[in-house]
C-alpha cells in the first residue's frame, strides 16, 4: 500500500495542495539500509497558473466591484493595456500596468470607471502596479528560495490540453526561478486535465520515477486564480471519482461566469480524490 494524495483547501492564489503519503499499512519503508526512513525527501511539484486571467491588474483596496460605477467604459468589458504608463480619461490621469513577458495587463471596465470617474487623486496615485502574474511569480520564487530538503519541480498549463512539466522533481532552485520568470499568461485553465498529467507523472515506475520509496511523500501545489476551462478530457476511470454526481457539469451549472463553449468542468476534485484514495505505484511487484 503506497502513495496517494489528498487535497487541502487554502486561501488566495493557492487553490489546492495535494500530497501523497503512505497508508498506515506502509509504515515499513523499503529503503536501503544506509538510508533512514526520515531521510527520504519529499517531492513537491508546483503547478503554476499561466492562464490569461493572471494578467489582470490588482485592484485598489477601496474599489468595490459589487457597485456598477458610471463612466465612459463598458463595465462588463475587459480592457487591455499593452504598455505600462500614464493614461488620461475624464481629465484624470493614472498609471496602468502591462503584464510580464509581453502580455497585456487586463482591467475591467467597471474598475476603470472607478479609477477615472470616482476615485480621488490620492487613490489614483496609490493604484497597485502589479498583475496577478507579478504577485504569483514573486510568491513562488520566494517559496523555492525558502524550501530545502525536498525535491522541487514546476509545471504549467499546456494551453487547452492539460499540463506541461517544465522541470521534474529534483531541479535546483535557481533553474526553477528562471523558469518562473519566463512564464506568460497565455493559456486556458484545464485544471482537471493538468492534475491528471501530474498524476501520471507520479505513477511512473521507470528509472526517472519521482517516487523511489514506498514511504516517500509527494505534494502537488496548485497556484491559480482561475476557474476550470477547456477541461473535459479526463480519463473515464477518474470521472466522478468522488461520487458527487456533478461531473463534468457546464460553466452554467458550476456557477462559472463563462459561456458553455469554454468547456468548464468539475473534474479537478475527482482526480485529486482518486489519487488520494489509491496507491500510485504497486511496490509489491518490485
Amino acid at each position: 500500500m503506497l502513495n496517494g494524495f489528498k487535497t487541502l483547501a487554502v486561501p488566495a492564489l493557492l487553490l489546492m495542495a495535494a500530497l501523497s503519503s503512505g497508508s498506515a499499512a506502509a509504515q515499513l519503508c523499503q529503503v536501503p539500509l544506509s538510508i533512514q526512513k526520515g531521510d527520504v525527501d519529499a517531492n513537491i511539484m508546483v503547478l503554476f497558473d499561466n492562464s490569461g486571467s493572471m494578467n489582470e491588474a490588482l485592484e485598489h483596496d477601496d474599489y468595490d466591484p459589487t457597485i456598477d460605477w458610471p463612466g465612459d467604459y463598458d463595465g462588463a468589458a475587459m480592457y487591455f493595456v499593452a504598455t505600462t504608463g500614464t493614461y488620461l480619461t475624464n481629465d484624470n490621469s493614472a498609471t496602468l500596468v502591462a503584464a510580464p513577458n509581453g502580455q497585456s495587463g487586463r482591467y475591467s471596465g467597471n474598475y476603470l470607471n472607478w479609477i477615472f470617474f470616482a476615485a480621488t487623486d490620492e487613490q489614483r496615485a496609490d493604484l497597485p502596479l502589479e498583475t496577478k502574474m507579478d504577485v504569483a511569480q514573486a510568491v513562488v520564487k520566494g517559496f523555492f528560495d525558502r524550501t530545502t530538503d525536498v525535491y522541487l519541480g514546476l509545471a504549467k498549463f499546456n494551453f487547452d490540453d492539460g499540463a506541461t512539466i517544465l522541470a521534474e522533481c529534483g531541479t535546483d532552485a535557481t533553474t526553477l526561478k528562471n523558469l518562473v520568470d519566463g512564464l506568460a499568461g497565455d493559456s486556458y485553465t484545464p485544471l482537471g486535465e493538468a492534475l491528471e498529467d501530474l498524476l501520471d507523472y507520479f505513477m511512473r515506475t521507470d528509472g526517472g520515477a519521482p517516487i523511489q520509496y514506498d514511504c516517500q511523500k509527494s505534494f502537488v501545489i496548485v497556484i491559480t486564480d482561475g476557474l476550470p476551462t477547456q477541461d473535459l478530457d479526463v480519463s473515464a476511470y477518474l470521472q466522478d471519482a468522488d461520487g458527487d454526481g456533478e461531473d463534468p457539469g457546464t460553466c452554467a451549472s458550476l456557477g462559472i461566469p463563462y459561456e458553455d463553449f469554454m468547456d468548464c468542468s468539475g473534474y479537478m476534485d475527482d482526480v485529486a480524490y482518486w489519487a488520494r484514495h489509491n496507491d500510485l505505484i504497486d511496490w509489491l511487484g518490485d
